[in-house]
């Protein structure tokens, strides 16, 4: 006897059906589940954020001070400081840097700073190629990935429960099959029979409503309700 089954052995393909189905609709939940879980994931906070290196002046070093610059509003013209940070990796081969402890200035977007620049006693500048991008305190594809495998992990356990340990729904579903092996089904005789006599009956439908038509049609015309 298999352990935890009700009945092990009745009902098996009316089992295997509705789990089948349900298996389904778990699927689709942990689908919607994983957007949710991404809506969620872009609210955390971001900790660091990460841009492209271009034009380079001076020798930046990892663990200093710096002034995120906007863009310029005219040509020759500093940019204005939106905000301060920590410069925690600078890889000039890969021209890749990460910044941390990000605070901006009347709570402007970092994201639009076109440059860094020292705000220490050594001096450098630092071009963003392209704009910073934030990183949330926890990665989303982890939050995503956890919330999608718990909704399957709780269906699939919810879905043993009813389809194989829970006495009423496995009771259900075996007298749910013992009723369909009562069934009469058509032999395929009769399948071919009532599929010719179905297309026959619209043939036949079909051309009486044409009919029809064209009579109505020839009246109201004679009559000059129709343009002929």
């Amino acid at each position: 006897m298999a352990i935890g089954i009700h009945k092990p052995g009745q009902g098996y393909w009316v089992r295997v059906i509705t789990a089948s189905m349900l298996g389904v609709i778990m699927l689709a939940f942990a689908a919607w589940a994983w957007g949710q879980a991404k809506l969620v994931a872009d609210q955390l906070p971001k900790t660091s954020w990460t841009a492209n290196v271009g034009q380079v002046t001076g020798n930046p070093a990892a663990g200093s001070t710096i002034e995120l610059v906007a863009e310029p509003e005219r040509p020759g013209q500093p940019g204005a400081i939106i905000g301060t940070a920590k410069l925690a990796v600078f890889d000039s081969q890969r021209d890749f840097l990460r910044l941390t402890e990000v605070s901006s200035v009347e709570n402007k977007d970092p994201s639009i700073a076109s440059s860094i620049k020292s705000a220490g006693a050594d001096p450098f500048t630092v071009a963003l190629a392209g704009r910073a991008l934030p990183i949330a305190s926890i990665e989303p594809l982890y939050i995503q990935g956890a919330v999608s495998a718990l909704v399957i992990l709780l269906g699939a356990a919810m879905i043993y429960w009813l389809i194989a340990v829970r006495p009423a729904s496995v009771d259900f579903l075996i007298a749910t099959d013992s009723e369909v092996k009562k069934v009469n089904w058509s032999t395929r005789k009769d399948i071919k029979g009532s599929t010719f006599v179905v297309i026959g009956a619209t043939f036949i439908l079909a051309v009486f409503l044409f009919a029809i038509d064209v009579v109505f049609k020839s009246i109201f015309q004679a009559i000059d309700i129709l343009a002929k």
